[in-house]
């Protein structure tokens, strides 16, 4: 549940009261949802064609993991509505393992073993309260050599999400799959969106407890989530501003609980040779369930010329609070986190006297807390940094 982020929410969820839930979409009630690429069902299907007896350890679906979790005052009705894709997908091409370049391992689906009835969907989507979406890739259309031709959902996925739409009751949209897709024409009108990435053996389980608020969803993006198609890298650390073409930040996530981050301590001086120097905030949960809350540390340069990303994560730290609770959290910053490498004849890590910016907040895009710190001295220089990455403590 750790990994699974919480993309919008209207207020659908959690589900509370007397709900009829439909449940459809090709990963409802598919194992290959669940788990990716370097798994044993994954590997055994694509380089042995096994499609038989791989539910071992279980693999938890999340149609299983809703029923298991279901409050009493609900019910869940499921059809599975389309396909993963009418037809192959998966884009042919030598690269990676050159075992995987043979032209049957490509061309070919996964056959859920299901009966995918669009009319029958639809007819049970109008009688329900909710309508749960369960959208994305199984191990065909994500992988080592599978490369396809696009980012949004594979086949005809999203037109029947928006038929989903069209009925009028509210539609929560639940991706798998081990990449952003693209979802722009969609979103806007869907009541919630959850990436539950492949989740794993209990990942059924996962998703239904986010769904029915036994846990709150608290994971964060690792990646900047597009809004549109395009074949180049989009990362966060390009410009402190928000690219428009990216619909959540890196380190976006939502929670079923709001967090107030406020009182950061720092040193306003280090030295260039000091190995660390510490800052501490609190964070507070304001809201009225228990929840965890990562909060992120970022560093910026504070004036152009200084040879670093316009941002850049340092550190994370998972915090868990009982509604109402205030902690202390601790960050251990390493010198090493502020240099730069360069590469003039030999290799090197450089350490430079000069003012940076430490902040503190709930995403890239959503920074909180920021202090200034000025590095005095000289400009160290090592062949290679010590340390990577900042610690964290509570």
């Amino acid at each position: 549940s750790q990994s699974i982020v919480l993309l919008k929410n209207n207020g659908i969820l959690p589900f509370k009261g007397n709900k009829h839930i439909f449940v459809t979409g090709p990963n409802a009630n598919s194992m290959w949802a669940m788990c990716g690429d370097y798994s044993f069902p994954s590997m055994s299907y694509f380089w042995k064609g096994i499609t038989d007896d791989l539910d071992h350890p279980h693999i938890v679906r999340l149609l299983e993991g809703m029923i298991d979790r279901m409050p009493n005052n609900m019910a869940i009705n499921y059809s599975r509505g389309c396909d993963w894709t009418e037809e192959i997908e998966t884009k042919y091409s030598e690269g990676g393992d050159q075992r995987a370049w043979e032209y049957k391992l490509l061309h070919r689906k996964v056959d859920s073993g299901e009966i995918a009835n669009r009319e029958e969907a639809l007819s049970m989507a109008e009688e329900a309260d909710v309508i749960v979406a369960a959208m994305g890739e199984n191990v065909m259309l994500c992988g080592e050599n599978r490369d396809r031709k696009g980012l949004r959902l594979p086949g005809s996925q999203e037109q029947f999400v928006e038929s989903l739409i069209a009925t009028g009751k509210p539609v929560v949209l639940v991706m798998f799959g081990g990449r952003a897709q693209v979802i722009s024409n969609i979103a806007d009108n869907c009541a919630a969106i959850i990436q539950a990435w492949y989740p794993g053996e209990e990942g059924g389980h996962a998703v239904a407890d986010i769904l029915y608020g036994n846990i709150s969803p608290s994971a964060k993006l690792c990646v900047s989530y597009p809004n549109v198609e395009l074949n180049e890298p989009l990362c966060y650390n390009t410009s402190v501003s928000q690219d428009s073409r990216v619909a959540w930040p890196f380190g976006y996530g939502l929670s079923y609980t709001s967090f107030k981050y406020d009182n950061m301590k720092m040193d306003s001086e280090a030295k260039t040779t000091d190995e660390s120097f510490t800052l501490s905030f609190d964070v507070t949960n304001t809201g009225r369930m228990d929840a965890d809350e990562i909060a992120q540390l970022y560093l910026s340069p504070a004036t152009a010329t200084q040879n670093l990303r316009p941002i850049q994560l340092q550190g994370f730290a998972r915090v868990s609070l009982k509604a109402g609770e205030t902690k202390t959290v601790k960050i251990k910053v390493f010198t090493d986190q502020l240099g730069y490498y360069t590469h003039s004849g030999s290799r090197q890590w450089n350490i430079a006297p000069g003012r940076y910016l430490l902040k503190v907040g709930s995403s890239s895009q959503d920074i909180r807390l920021t202090r200034t710190l000025t590095l005095t001295g000289e400009k160290v220089v090592k062949p290679i940094r010590d340390n990577y990455f900042s610690v964290s403590s509570e």
